[in-house]
């Protein structure tokens, strides 16, 4: 096993292994093809069987079953995120790796959060998929974007302690690893900060809107104007994971809220829960 999934040791009974690589050899089977995993081998050697450590690598074939033991009713769900994952980071069957627009990608984050956020088992599986395409990605870009996925879906929900714990070592040791690419350190160490916040404040409770993913994506700065009861007003800036516990915080800190805390509201763009 290798050190970046040693981590996932004390939480693989909520991998369903067994059922996820008999399914895989089956799909195998069917489609007359040796093996789509990408692990870096020693020599030639086709092994007969798949492992756990398989399991986990990226893959550009869709997967036939969720990766996480999961209620029957979401596993059809599951299977439909990895393919929204694999359009997403660009990578098809033929082993093309395409493009796409923003307004695409923003789309697409979209609908993996429509489908996930609520769900608590489909969060956590949607975490799983995600860094499963960033491990032995033979592609830069689509390596980047998993990435990217990755910050996205630790900036809006937290996994379940047992896979959060996981994540977060895996994560550290790719953010702190000189031997990755720079691009991907920082993408990394992005999405280790995310996922300390996510999990101190909760998934949110609205999906989030276009403007935030876009935020997310080209690295805009968001901001909101908070009135004040003597007219005066202040201009602060929040993200996709800022509570209003965040906003109060940063609040607070100036002059003269020491008298005005109580009573300021936010125009129209925080809720009681999430800035949104």
């Amino acid at each position: 096993m290798p050190p970046e999934l040693a981590g996932a040791i004390p939480s693989i009974d909520k991998f369903q292994v067994e059922g996820f690589l008999r399914a895989i050899q089956k799909q195998l089977n069917s489609a007359g093809k040796r093996g789509f995993f990408s692990k870096r081998t020693v020599g030639a050697q086709v092994r007969e069987k798949f492992t756990f450590e398989d399991m986990l690598c990226f893959q550009k074939e869709p997967i036939p079953t969720s990766l996480l033991k999961v209620n029957s009713d979401v596993i059809s769900r599951a299977v439909k995120l990895f393919q929204v994952i694999l359009k997403y980071i660009g990578v098809d069957s033929s082993d093309r790796v395409s493009s796409m627009s923003l307004d695409e990608r923003i789309e697409l984050v979209s609908k993996l959060f429509k489908h996930s956020l609520k769900r608590s088992e489909l969060r956590d599986e949607l975490f799983m998929q995600v860094s499963k395409q960033t491990r032995h990605n033979p592609d830069r870009h689509s390596l980047i974007r998993a990435w990217e996925l990755m910050y996205l879906c630790a900036s809006c929900m937290p996994p379940c302690k047992e896979i959060g714990g996981y994540l977060s070592e895996y994560v550290h040791t790719v953010a702190h690893s000189i031997s990755n690419d720079s691009e991907v350190q920082a993408l990394a160490m992005n999405t280790l900060n995310a996922l300390k916040r996510s999990v101190k404040a909760g998934p949110r409770h609205t999906i989030p809107g276009r403007e935030e993913i876009d935020a997310v994506l080209t690295g805009k700065k968001l901001t909101t104007i908070v009135f004040f009861l003597d007219e005066t007003f202040e201009e602060i800036t929040y993200d996709m994971a800022t509570t209003v516990a965040d906003a109060v915080e940063v609040l607070i800190t100036l002059p003269h809220m020491y008298t005005y805390i109580s009573y300021l509201w936010v125009a129209g763009t925080i809720s009681t829960e999430k800035l949104v």
